[in-house]
């Protein structure tokens, strides 16, 4: 359930904005794929951290997002999907994180905000799953540095110079995966979370990834997605099916059929990095849709 691959943290992000670190120099091998047709579009990996380091746009990416028509995010990153998704982050009226989670890992999840200066005030209405979402940029939060995560900015961006924007996926699509968790299996979300915000795993394990970003390593990314599951063996297959398979599977389709639809419109589709690895991957599985698709140099990537 790691920040690179779950949107549906990402609609946590642009509902709750999240602080930031220090800009940075910007990915030396940027995630970007070029699909050639009559013109051409363009698959992006993003990271949904709020890091200032990967807001730091390399040159093929920038030209990328110049050439296009369209920008697509994984969800409508707009006022109105934030609206639909806002209300089911929380819990019930009346209900608490108190109330719903087992008070030792209540107490636990207390203590690990405690120690960073903040209290669980902030994020008692939150769902299980969506509190697990947060406590995956704790440290950011704690450093309160206001930001905005990389979807986001690009699907702003791409308003300001008045480009068309969209989402692959509704909003139902990705909250259902996780409302649809038992609230046993919720808690193991929450539990992870925690794991890897304790001292073997280093400030939460966000700086490995952004590494792994900025140095475009699509499978390293998806092995930190892999081992930020949780430990019950049966629900992390079942998540990954989901939450990468089931996706990659579909986000590919509507990527190839938008393409057809319109095929003199320039497309930049901007997707979590753990998309983007393997046989199953979003390139790969665009190969088989009959797209021709290919790693776009560092230096440049449109026309």
């Amino acid at each position: 359930m790691r920040r690179i691959a779950v949107s549906a943290l990402a609609v946590a992000l642009a509902i709750l904005p999240a602080p930031s670190r220090s800009p940075g120099r910007g990915s030396a091998r940027p995630l970007l794929w070029r699909i050639d047709g009559a013109v051409p579009s363009f698959v992006f990996g993003t990271i949904h951290v709020p890091d200032e380091r990967v807001l730091d746009l390399a040159p093929a990416v920038e030209a990328a997002l110049a050439a296009a028509d369209v920008v697509v995010t994984e969800i409508a990153l707009d006022e109105a999907s934030r609206q639909r998704i806002a209300s089911r982050l929380l819990l019930p009226e009346g209900k608490t994180l108190a109330d719903v989670l087992p008070h030792a890992l209540y107490e636990r999840a207390a203590g690990a905000l405690r120690e960073r200066g903040l209290s669980m005030a902030p994020f008692s209405r939150l769902t299980p799953w969506a509190f697990a979402a947060r406590l995956e940029l704790v440290d950011y939060i704690a450093r309160g540095i206001p930001a905005r995560p990389l979807d986001l900015v690009l699907a702003e961006r791409a308003r300001r110079e008045g480009k068309r924007t969209d989402g692959l996926e509704t909003p139902e699509e990705q909250l259902e995966i996780f409302e649809s968790l038992r609230p046993e299996e919720q808690w193991r979300l929450v539990e992870a979370a925690l794991d890897r915000l304790g001292p073997e795993a280093g400030s939460g394990g966000t700086e490995r990834l952004i590494e792994l970003y900025l140095a475009g390593d699509t499978e390293g990314l998806l092995a930190e997605v892999r081992r930020g599951l949780p430990r019950d063996g049966a629900l992390a297959a079942r998540l990954e099916r989901r939450l990468i398979d089931e996706r990659n599977e579909r986000m590919a389709r509507r990527i190839a059929k938008r393409i057809a639809a319109e095929p003199r419109t320039s497309f930049f589709f901007a997707v979590g990095a753990g998309h983007l690895a393997g046989p199953r991957g979003i390139p790969q599985l665009l190969r088989r849709e009959g797209l021709a698709i290919a790693r776009a140099t560092a230096a440049a990537a449109a026309p």
